[in-house]
């Protein structure tokens, strides 16, 4: 989230995120093509971005970037399944890196537990099992008029 200078939150996405998320949604369909081209799209993007000084800024064309051949390789036409599954979720791994994008991609596809080391699996499973979830901040009074207004019931001790 960023703010500007009148102080309102606004969402900032990268299309490459828009590119990969339809990626996996696509293979999760079976459509491996387009899932293969969405991502052979962003690759070819990181390929070829990097501008050398005295590149000229806002033309459609980017400067080469001197990448050595075989850097960066498309993805195999062939791919498919839960090869192409984590093939894509690599390169949102990849090309998000440091966007803080990675945590949320591993719970919201059900591996998160899954990359942890054993001791720690085992730890966080054992705790989840046994122990109740326990808010440490109190309860604070809900205000009278939004009581009446909602019709809430107050919180505990108010």
């Amino acid at each position: 989230m960023l703010r500007n200078r009148a102080r309102k939150t606004f969402a900032k996405m990268r299309y490459a995120d828009v590119l990969l998320m339809k990626a996996e949604a696509a293979a999760q369909l079976n459509k491996n093509s387009e899932a293969i081209a969405l991502v052979n799209q962003v690759r070819q993007r990181a390929r070829t971005s990097s501008r050398p000084p005295g590149t000229t800024v806002g033309t459609l064309t980017y400067a080469p970037a001197n990448t050595p051949p075989g850097t960066l390789p498309d993805l195999a036409p062939g791919l498919s399944g839960q090869a192409l599954l984590n093939a894509i979720w690599h390169e949102r791994r990849v090309e998000f890196g440091e966007e803080s994008l990675r945590l949320w991609d591993l719970i919201r596809t059900g591996r998160y537990m899954n990359i942890l080391p054993p001791d720690v699996r085992a730890r966080a499973l054992s705790h989840a099992a046994t122990e109740t979830s326990v808010n440490p901040f109190p309860l604070l009074p809900i205000s009278l008029n939004d009581a009446q207004s909602w019709n809430l019931p107050q919180n505990p001790g108010y």
